[in-house]
């Protein structure tokens, strides 16, 4: 019997082509009077804290007045949780409208109401404070008093079909909004009850939520994200459908060392359906403390008084009112739950069926434009790893110990461990000993095959270097090490120079500043690497803990020490750097698996290897006269550096024979910097080097980064006419209009300010990559007759290649592996499954762990050769998503593996 499958994406379509889907709105946003305003105190507070020394921006006190607009206005379709000022840097361009409001729900006097209390109240008290002239509040008062505050505009918008009554921009904000109203007060989780709809979620997007569930000895709500997405010139937008599970916490970390903020949501019957937003913020001196819009919740809502701080976690939950704080690691936890992240797709697609259902009398439809291309990516999807049992093997084989007989194999392996290691095997693996095994796994294969296709094995035998804060893992690591890379690396293992990590008041007791701690490490690290002989063909791999005992508490390693351990070996010697968290006391096998695939990170993904280049360039271009010698990637690398946004633009070329990278960057300093060509390694140490990378800003933006790609193209056509070139879009969609689905054409592509494409250019294949396509989930239904007499249905993610009709250009989404769990499980509740046989049924209780469901890429084909297959160079976009050998073991990644590793750099900026 076949198998019947359907694979289902999780996204709509409007289908009611013989009407339209039209709403009246009244449209509210600042007038230029009040922008001008707005812009001079805003501008006034920032000069004022930088001549104080407190920095450089200032918040102006907008999150209370969006909170009070939400609460005296309802019928919201949308509200920029900013209210359309983009924190302090207002543009000098007319103000937009913030919000949309049902036409049938406008009470302008209300809303003005609501604003002069705010201008009397936060405003003046935040003009009071940063010393800006009273008279923008007694300007702001006069406008109010004359209706002069707020524009609004009345209109009737066409949102589906797109027409000529709606701009891109409103439909935009507008559609998402509108479509969450419709679905507000619903079920659409099966047996979680009505969902709330949340106001003030990002532009393009809306969100609904459930009220918290209880399971698993924690509470967790089920979300939908419904956002607006194109294809290249498509004329109609899809509406995107996405589901993730938000768990609740039960607690507040005292000390939080990473992220300041965590976000909440309160939910009440006074406001049936409806989900606020609020935030808490964390200070050394005061603790946790909830916002301004917390504040107004609190007496708009009648909630308790006295939770507005670290005790707010406690808050009663009775009744309709609920207030709850989100989960996140290292912020807020709930550590008696066994909630896990992520929707599996049986609930994602039981979700999606309610909502057609709900939507399908206003016209909205399944997406039905794609097709399945056959003959995807092969090949496995992970690097197994080597067991403790035979790494055992290799460590014992190593040492002269007496011979074991079988009798007593346990006490002499128990004895050779203690020896070696100065612990016994129980303080290593807890109750789980492994045995001996002297079998190879795949693992050693794999490596094999990553020298053979690497490019840095030719005559370069490369030092690791393995620092340890316990000299008792030497032997583990050696015997790993051995195992994995035998005689191909020398092998230093040593232990981690004093001063280089633990908490910030033990390394540095006096308040220095970040760039001072920076220069400390920095100097010891430097003097390190001279009295160890570190160069370029140096690999450290550093083991330190994020959490130190100092004082009687346990406290955060400060938070500089891993970057300025990267940035000085990076620039004093060249030598790559890689960071492992010790063993725990009796897991010392999940220590093993992270050694390794550290490893594996180090020696390979920080050279900027890809995995089976070659074998993909000769399976998907056959015609050897026309098959590239070359593969390139070009996107943008953005990361904190210090207190600024570091970017540079960054092309990576692979050589296809060798499989060896180099690189090229862009950034700006007085003038435009093109480097040159240079190797995986130097371009880290380029980057490590730099305090400052800056590319140019607003409309010279485009300019600079055409003018690198021109650059790039030209040069690598003259060496190659016959390259793949991956280009991204996610982050440079708005720097070139090709990159854009507005734009984006199949054919010759020229830059913007040239009316033609240059002739040597005319057989490069270029390929737009983008970071967006819907959850697609498979069902299989020819599983056992269930009781209700219907085949039992399997939801499971799928490893795809999917081809997208009603594009100006050849487009494709591409999926990777599911995870591992047993398929048509539940998040939530007993599922009716097939049995093992398949031919009777069996109820599996709701799975709380870990969900993961692969979410797709995009592909477009630029450009390609006459003779080119656009399904084929779809398939090797594909393949080459498996072959970036990273820490956490997996080698299949978002987008093709050279566009992932110009990622690399990211490590060496970022400080």
């Amino acid at each position: 019997m076949a198998i019947l499958f359907e694979h289902t994406p999780m996204a709509l379509r409007y289908e009611g082509a013989a009407s339209t889907y039209a709403v009246s709105l009244c449209s509210i946003g600042w007038t230029d009077e009040a922008w001008q305003v707005l812009r001079l105190v805003g501008e006034r507070a920032s000069a004022h804290v930088k001549t104080q020394g407190m920095g450089g921006f200032v918040h102006l006190p907008f999150v209370t007045l969006w909170t009070r607009l939400q609460l005296a206005q309802p019928g919201w379709i949308s509200l920029a949780r900013d209210l359309g000022t983009k924190q302090l840097t207002f543009s000098p361009a007319a103000p937009r409208p913030f919000g949309y409001l049902d036409e049938e729900n406008v009470d302008v006097d209300r809303l003005t109401d609501t604003a002069a209390r705010w201008i009397d109240g936060p405003l003046t008290h935040f003009v009071q404070k940063f010393g800006v002239p009273i008279t923008s509040i007694e300007r702001l008062r006069e406008l109010t008093q004359s209706s002069r505050l707020f524009s609004q505009e009345h209109s009737s918008v066409q949102l589906f079909p797109w027409g000529a009554l709606a701009s891109d921009q409103l439909a935009y904000a507008v559609a998402p909004g509108e479509i969450a109203t419709l679905l507000a007060g619903k079920e659409i989780f099966p047996g979680l009850g009505p969902v709330a709809r949340v106001v003030g979620a990002p532009a393009n997007s809306a969100e609904l939520m459930t009220a918290p569930v209880a399971a698993a000895g924690g509470l967790f709500s089920l979300v939908c994200q419904l956002s607006l997405q194109t294809l290249p010139g498509a004329q109609e937008p899809a509406v995107h459908l996405g589901f993730t599970r938000r768990r609740w916490a039960s607690s507040l970390d005292k000390n939080p060392f990473k992220a300041k903020r965590i976000g909440g949501y309160v939910f009440s019957d006074q406001r049936a359906h409806m989900a606020f937003r609020f935030d808490l913020d964390f200070e050394r001196e005061g603790g946790w403390t909830a916002d301004a819009a917390y504040q107004e919740l609190e007496l708009a809502l009648n909630l308790h008084p006295g939770y507005g701080d670290a005790r707010i976690v406690d808050y009663p939950q009775h009744g309709g009112t609920k207030v709850l704080v989100m989960h996140s690691d290292g912020l807020a936890v709930d550590r008696a739950s066994r909630l896990h992240a992520g929707v599996p797709v049986a609930d994602q697609l039981a979700a999606y069926r309610r909502i057609l259902e709900i939507l399908s009398p206003a016209g909205f439809g399944a997406y039905k434009g794609f097709a399945e291309v056959e003959g995807g990516a092969k090949g496995a999807e992970r690097i197994e790893v080597l067991r403790a049992s035979m790494i055992l093997h290799q460590l014992l084989e190593e040492s002269d110990h007496e011979a074991a007989h079988e009798e007593d194999l346990d006490d002499t392996v128990d004895r050779r461990v203690l020896a070696l290691t100065n612990r016994s095997l129980s303080e290593w693996f807890g109750r789980d000993r492994p045995a001996l095994d002297k079998r190879y796994t795949s693992l050693a294969g794999v490596v094999s095959q990553l020298v053979r296709e690497s490019g840095i094995d030719a005559g370069e035998r490369r030092t690791l270097c393995v620092l340890v804060q316990s000299p008792h893992e030497k032997p583990w690591v050696e015997a790993v090490v051995k195992v994995m890379l035998g005689d191909s690396v020398k092998l230093v293992v040593g232990e981690i120079p004093a001063g280089v990590h633990g908490p910030r008041r033990q390394l540095s007791p006096k308040k220095t500043s970040e760039a001072e701690r920076i220069r400390e490490r920095s100097e010891i690290w430097s003097r390190f690497a001279q009295e160890n002989q570190f160069d370029d063909k140096t690999m450290v791999l550093v083991q330190a803990a994020d959490w130190y005992e100092f004082e009687g508490s346990k406290q955060p390693d400060d938070s500089i020490n891993k970057p300025a351990c990267r940035r000085a070996l990076a620039t004093e010697t060249g030598a790559v750097v890689q960071y492992l968290l010790p063993a725990r006391e009796h897991k010392l096998d999940n220590y093993l698996m992270r050694l390794q695939a550290a490893i594996l990170d180090l020696v390979y993904g920080h050279s900027g290897c890809v995995l089976g280049l070659s074998a993909a360039v000769t399976a998907c271009f056959p015609a050897a006269e026309s098959r590239p010698t070359h593969v390139l990637a070009i996107g943008p690398v953005n990361v904190e550096m210090g207190t600024r946004q570091g970017t540079v633009f960054a092309a990576i070329r692979y050589d296809v024979m060798s499989g060896r990278p180099e690189i090229r960057l862009a950034h700006l300093e007085a003038e435009p910097v093109h480097s040159e060509w240079m190797t995986f390694t130097e371009g880290l140490r380029y980057v490590a080097r730099r305090a400052r990378l800056e590319v140019a800003k607003g409309q010279q933006a485009p300019a600079q980064f055409q003018r690198f790609l021109a650059d790039v193209l030209d040069d690598t056509a003259r060496i190659d006419p016959h390259a793949v070139v991956f280009l991204d879009s996610t982050r440079l969609a708005s720097l070139w209009r090709r990159l854009g689905d507005k734009g984006a054409r199949f054919g010759m592509q020229a830059l913007d300010v040239e009316a033609a494409a240059r002739p040597g250019w005319a057989k490069l294949r270029l390929i737009r990559v983008r970071e967006q396509a819907p959850v697609m989930v498979n069902v299989r239904k020819d599983g056992p007759v269930s009781p209700s007499g219907a085949p039992v249905e399997v939801a499971t993610s799928v490893k795809r290649l999917f081809a997208v009709a009603d594009a100006s250009a050849p487009t494709y989404w591409s999926y990777g592996p599911p995870g591992q769990q047993k398929r048509g499980l539940s998040c939530y509740r007993t599922m009716l499954l097939p049995d093992k046989s398949r031919t009777s049924t069996v109820e599996v209780k709701a799975e709380y762990g870990q969900h993961r469901t692969p979410r797709g890429t995009e592909f477009v084909i630029l450009q390609a050769q006459k003779e080119d297959d656009p399904n084929q160079l779809a398939r090797f976009s594909e393949r080459l998503r498996l072959g970036v050998v990273q820490a956490r073991g997996d080698i299949w990644v978002k987008v093709p593996s050279p566009l992932f590793t110009i990622g690399k750099l990211a490590d060496y900026m970022g400080y």
